[in-house]
């Protein structure tokens, strides 16, 4: 009788502890985006309030930046042109005999 009363006691642990504590942990094995720092919630990770990758803690991107990959990265349009040249000229006389 006590035997099978440990053996029960046991198994119903082992399925409580199971039952808590993977669930809602968020970590590589069960998040491809982002973690959020306070639910502790898995999250797509592409926007810009909630940008990051592989399981790391979400971060807000700032007012110039997207996020891109899952990392934010600076935004806007900018350009420019280059351009050089250079003329060379040169000469030389040699003679001899």
């Amino acid at each position: 009788m006590n035997r099978c009363f440990l053996l029960v006691l046991a198994l119903a642990a082992t399925v409580t502890l199971l039952g808590c504590g993977a669930q809602g942990r968020c970590n590589p094995l069960t998040c491809g985006g982002c973690c959020d720092a306070t639910s502790d919630r898995c999250e797509v990770g592409n926007t810009v309030t909630a940008c990051g990758a592989k399981a790391n803690w979400c971060l807000p991107c700032a007012s110039f930046e997207s996020c891109v990959e899952g990392a934010c990265v600076r935004s806007g349009s900018g350009g420019g042109a280059g351009g050089g040249g250079q003329v060379g000229q040169g000469g030389g006389e040699a003679s001899g005999g």
